[in-house]
Order: structure tokens, then sequence, then C-alpha cells
């Protein structure tokens, strides 16, 4: 797992050339956020290294024969199926 981008984060130098483009759509993303285009980059970067995390597990499960079970079935399970159902129908002021 990556150690993330906290307040610890500490910089290192890169020169890249990229498209002018590209460093258009980083940088207007950057201020969208509020960020530095190194904070973004680098929070880019984890949530990438979360996915490929997250691919492998995957994998990993399939590969040892376990299957998923499908959220409608694990809320069933739990009895949280009718009780969320029953929330909505509530709030929107519907009855059965």
């Amino acid at each position: 797992m990556s150690e993330g981008v906290g307040a610890d984060y500490q910089g290192t130098n890169l020169a890249l050339e990229l498209p002018a483009g590209v460093v258009a759509d980083i940088k207007r993303e950057a201020r969208a956020e509020r960020k530095s285009v190194a904070r973004l980059l680098a929070e880019l970067i984890e949530d990438r290294r979360d996915y490929l995390d997250a691919v492998a597990a995957i994998k990993s499960a399939k590969r040892a024969g376990e299957k998923p079970v499908p959220l409608v079935d694990v809320k069933k399970r739990l009895g949280l199926l009718h009780q969320a159902a029953a929330r909505c129908r509530t709030a929107f002021g519907q009855t059965r």
C-alpha cells in the first residue's frame, strides 16, 4: 500500500516535458481543487497506486476461488434492505 500524501509531504524535483494542453489541464485542475500542481500530481499517483492494489487484490481473490457477494445480498442477510426501503418510503411520503 502507498504511504499517502499527508501533511508531511516532502517533494523532490523532477523535470518533465509535457504537451502544452496537458500542462494547461493539470494547472486548471490544480486551481479548481485549490492545490499545488505538485500536490495534485502526488494525489493522482497515489490514487493510481491504490487502484492497482485493488486490481491485484481482486485477481488474488479470484485465483483463490473466492466469489463476490452482491451488495443487495449482503443487505438482505443483515436485514438492512427492508429498513433502507422503509426509510426511503417514509422520507418521500409513500406508503406500501
